[in-house]
């Protein structure tokens, strides 16, 4: 038997799960595992599958996943299980984030492989050299920074990257809001701050660190906590995990800490019998009561025609979410909308292949358009 791993992420409608899972059965696959989410501001529906089968011909598979996944507009991959996805790395000066990727494939925490470390500085080159990974200096200045962007795209072509992880991003490098994500320890936090934070991972033997028995220690941990806390301008995001992978699958619990803030933020707790739409339900209530907002009001230009004013919503619902226009709707749906032009939510519910979470979520901004 062998196993391989299917992610796949489209519009979401009914039937997704089910079109899926039968074809897996149909082609004598077992499925072992599958999670599937809706990301709720795109309507994205997003399924990772591990299942076993008999046949190795990868091809043959794909191609008959294919033909479901055409009928959802899905976009799909499928890899052997034991075939990982291929990692760049790209480095400043800062170890922490590199030696700690390191470690998390070491342990099998992170299924990847990382055959390339690129950096503008040669300060970590002994790290990569001690993992057995290939490191690639690329000085970078302003008169340089095009050809340094071809040379780190012909390491992507020649090392079959997969994607790419910057541990050391800046998010105002080029003197604008670049659309990036930071990565960093709580220590190397201190002094600076975001509009946005997440913090992940929030679990005893983390947040405070297994190893800190002392009374010192732990109280060095918490003020650590907090100065984590504080970085953000606008919005925190806390979370953590019930089930992590370390060396095995094992149960967490939430940090201490947790409580300690809960009576002072009124936080929105998440719970297992929760379903998405419960969920989404609760978190717009959270963010009206909080911002003033559900997160979703996404600006509609005025002076255009009804096809333009709706494609000018699509587009920036997909910046906003990071995904392709025709992800969020279709041309075809975009000019059935505008044939119907309507003016309520019921009358919207009427158009086939609109899908509920959309309405609950940009509705009101669609029949605006048409008001």
């Amino acid at each position: 038997m062998k196993r391989y791993i299917l992610t796949l992420s489209c519009p979401d409608q009914k039937g997704i799960l089910a079109a899926v899972s039968h074809r897996i059965f149909e082609i004598g696959g077992n499925i072992l595992e599958n999670a599937q989410c809706t990301e709720m501001k795109s309507d994205t529906f997003c399924m990772r599958t591990c299942f076993e089968i008999d046949s190795s011909e990868l091809d043959a598979i794909k191609s008959s996943i294919g033909e479901v996944a055409g009928d959802f507009t899905a976009d799909f991959s499928l890899r052997e299980q034991d075939n990982f996805p291929r990692s760049l790395i790209m480095v400043s000066r800062y170890d922490h984030c590199l030696l700690d990727l390191f470690y998390k494939k070491r342990t099998g925490e992170l299924a990847i492989e990382i055959p390339i470390v690129v950096s503008n500085h040669q300060d970590l080159r002994e790290h990569a050299d001690d993992n057995g990974v290939v490191f690639e200096y690329i000085p970078v200045t302003p008169e340089t920074r095009e050809e340094a962007e071809r040379e780190l795209l012909a390491l992507v072509e020649e090392h079959n990257i997969d994607f790419a992880v910057a541990t050391d991003a800046s998010p105002n490098s080029d003197g604008k809001n670049a659309n990036v994500v930071q990565i960093l320890t709580l220590h190397s936090a201190k002094g600076l701050e975001w509009k946005i934070v997440h913090l992940c991972g929030i679990e005893m033997g983390f947040h405070p660190i297994a190893h800190a028995t002392s009374q010192d220690s732990r109280d060095e941990e918490r003020r650590l906590f907090f100065v984590a806390m504080t970085r953000a301008e606008k919005e925190l995001h806390i979370s953590w995990a019930r089930k992590r992978f370390i060396g095995s699958r094992r149960d967490r619990r939430p940090s201490v800490y947790l409580d300690e803030i809960a009576q002072f933020l009124n936080p929105i707790r998440v719970n297992s019998s929760d379903n998405k739409s419960n969920l989404s339900s609760r978190i717009r209530k959270f963010r009206q009561t909080h911002f003033g907002t559900n997160g979703t009001d996404i600006p509609t230009g005025r002076g255009m025609t009804h096809i333009e004013e709706l494609d000018l919503l699509r587009k920036n619902i997909a910046k906003v979410n990071d995904l392709k226009p025709d992800v969020v709707f279709s041309d075809d749906l975009m000019e059935e909308i505008v044939r119907r032009k309507p003016k309520s939510l019921e009358e919207l519910k009427q158009i086939p292949l609109i899908s509920p979470t959309m309405i609950d979520l940009f509705g009101n901004q669609i029949i605006e358009i048409f008001s």
